[in-house]
C-alpha cells in the first residue's frame, strides 16, 4: 500500500464522535460510491495502541445513495477488505459517519499479521495457526482514514 498521499475518501460530515462497538458506519470513495462498514470494537483492550483502539470492517456492496436501511442486515454481506486496526481520525476528521447501530456482527475469523513478529493473531492478540488462502487478513497495527482508504480502494480494483 502507498501511504504517502491524502486518502481517496470524500469528508462527507463534520466532526464525529468517538464510534462505539456495533456502530455502523458509511465512507465515500472520492467521485465514486459510498461503503458501508461496522465497528466490531469499539475500545480494543490490547494490540496496537490499547486501550482504545477501534476494529471495523467494510462490507461489500456500494451505494450511489449512501442510504442504509437497516443495519443489521450488513452481516449477511461478506466482507469487501480484511478487518482494521483504526485510531479515531476517520471519524474525527468527517470521513466516517455513523448511520446506525446494531447488535449484530459478522461469523467470520478476524485474523491479522503482526510484521514485527511474523505471525498470525486473532482480535485479542493471541497467536494463531496460518489461515486458509481465502481468509481476509488485516494488518495488526493502528492505522486512520488513509490506511482505510488504501483497503477499500485496493479491494473495489481487484473486485
Amino acid at each position: 500500500m502507498d501511504f504517502d498521499h491524502a486518502p481517496h475518501l470524500e469528508k462527507i460530515t463534520g466532526r464525529q464522535k468517538r464510534p462505539a462497538t456495533g456502530d455502523a458506519f458509511r465512507v465515500k470513495l472520492l467521485g465514486g460510491d459510498y461503503y458501508f462498514g461496522l465497528v466490531v470494537d469499539g475500545k480494543m483492550a490490547v494490540g496496537p495502541m490499547a486501550p482504545g483502539s477501534i476494529l471495523a470492517v467494510v462490507f461489500a456492496g456500494s451505494s450511489a445513495t449512501g442510504t442504509l436501511t437497516n443495519p443489521d442486515e450488513l452481516c449477511e454481506r461478506s466482507l469487501l477488505m480484511p478487518a482494521q486496526i483504526l485510531n479515531q481520525r476517520p471519524w474525527t476528521m468527517g470521513y466516517a459517519e455513523k448511520i446506525g447501530t446494531t447488535e449484530r456482527f459478522p461469523k467470520v475469523d478476524y485474523v491479522l499479521k503482526s510484521y514485527g513478529f511474523g505471525i498470525f493473531v486473532d482480535r485479542y492478540g493471541n497467536e494463531v495457526v496460518a489461515p486458509s488462502r481465502d481468509t481476509p487478513i488485516g494488518v495488526w497495527g493502528i492505522g486512520d482514514e488513509s490506511i482505510l482508504s488504501e483497503a477499500i480502494s485496493e479491494a473495489v480494483t481487484a473486485r
